[in-house]
């Protein structure tokens, strides 16, 4: 069975966050393919995460997966190899929607 990365991801953003019952979370993701290899990623991905205001960023090496929290935010990022770049995937959640996308943005326009 191969390993869905996004789904993962979508099903850790969504478990770990608190919602009101009457408020839906929102999911916005993206996904760039990078000329940079799966370190810089992780590495760019880190930076991106700090420029950004967020804490409590945790990283899992072995599949290149990070977590962090803003606010009411969490985003998971991961970095894949993909020939000589890598591919990265970046899932932010929370309840204001705006703030949600326009997260998302930075984080991928700050990585790439």
């Amino acid at each position: 069975m191969k390993f869905r990365a996004e789904i993962f991801v979508a099903g850790l953003l969504f478990s770990s966050l608190s919602f009101a019952e009457d408020e839906a979370p929102h999911l916005w993701w993206g996904h760039e393919a990078l000329a940079s290899d799966v370190e810089q990623c992780v590495l760019k991905s880190q930076v991106a995460l700090l420029k950004n205001g967020y804490k409590n960023i945790s990283l899992n090496e072995q599949y290149h997966f990070l977590y962090a929290t803003k606010e009411k935010m969490r985003v998971g990022i991961q970095c894949l190899a993909q020939g000589n770049g890598s591919f990265v995937y970046v899932n932010v959640a929370g309840g204001d929607i705006k703030a949600v996308e326009q997260n998302r943005n930075n984080l991928l326009s700050a990585i790439n």
